[in-house]
């Protein structure tokens, strides 16, 4: 009978562990170190370079709103069979 019995304990302890180191060891792994990614200042030239563009031509235009060959004449009419 306590051969059966340590048969049985022996069984049970053996299907009880065999499921919690089923996954093997845990290995914890620590995380790599990240540089601090700086803003890039390639694309900080074309902000200013557009704003430029836009004063130099309001300021090459004159800013007047007067056409430059002058108001449009409107044609006679002239006097015909009506």
């Amino acid at each position: 009978m306590i051969r059966y019995t340590l048969t049985a304990i022996a069984t049970g302890t053996a299907l009880l562990f065999s499921p919690a180191m089923a996954g093997g060891p845990i290995i914890v792994q620590e995380d790599p170190m990240v540089a601090e990614a700086r803003p890039s200042s390639e694309g900080r030239w074309v902000l200013p370079v557009i704003v430029g563009l836009i004063i130099i031509g309001a300021l090459a235009s004159g800013g007047s709103s007067d056409v430059c060959q002058g108001p449009d004449e409107q044609p006679t009419p002239e006097p015909g069979p009506c």
